[in-house]
């Protein structure tokens, strides 16, 4: 159980590292409108594709961080905390180059 929650903890970091890369490219001038006499349906906006890392001193006194996407809803967080805000920050960089560098793999229990 607990490798199922750090899997899908990777999982959700590697999506939301993935927008980060996204975000940072450089975007393209738009293309122009087309006369409002055009039958077809204008082009949907494009979904938001930032989240944000929040910590936060919990409860308990312990440091914890959650994972929230653009619609601010939390996707992951973990069952542990840190006595240091430092060490939770150290937490979430460590978890931030593990998930640069690694592909999602699906293990059978």
């Amino acid at each position: 159980m607990k490798l199922h929650r750090t899997l899908g903890l990777m999982s959700a970091l590697a999506v939301l590292g993935g927008t980060v890369v996204m975000a940072q490219e450089p975007k393209t001038p738009k293309a122009a409108p087309k006369p409002a006499d055009d039958k077809k349906p204008a082009p949907k906006a494009a979904a938001k594709t930032e989240g944000k890392f929040e910590i936060f001193l919990a409860k308990n006194d312990k440091w914890r961080y959650r994972i929230k996407n653009a619609d601010d809803k939390t996707i992951a967080m973990p069952a542990v905390g840190w006595e240091k805000k430092e060490d939770c920050l150290k937490a979430l960089e460590d978890i931030k180059s593990i998930l640069a560098n690694v592909k999602p793999v699906e293990v059978k229990e």
